[in-house]
């Protein structure tokens, strides 16, 4: 392995850990998202199946 200076690989941690941190807040949003998007769209349903 090459020889790195602390501040390298505090970057370079940092970086991967804001990027895994983003990835999973990006997937468990979609999910809660998703959740949401289908909840009103039920709703939606059913508030058009009243009105007809």
């Amino acid at each position: 392995m090459p020889q790195m200076s602390p501040m390298m690989w505090m970057t370079m941690f940092i970086l991967f850990n804001s990027m895994l941190v983003i990835m999973v807040s990006m997937l468990y949003f979609n999910k809660y998202n998703n959740m949401l998007i289908k909840k009103n769209y039920k709703n939606m349903n059913s508030k058009m199946n009243w009105k007809w």
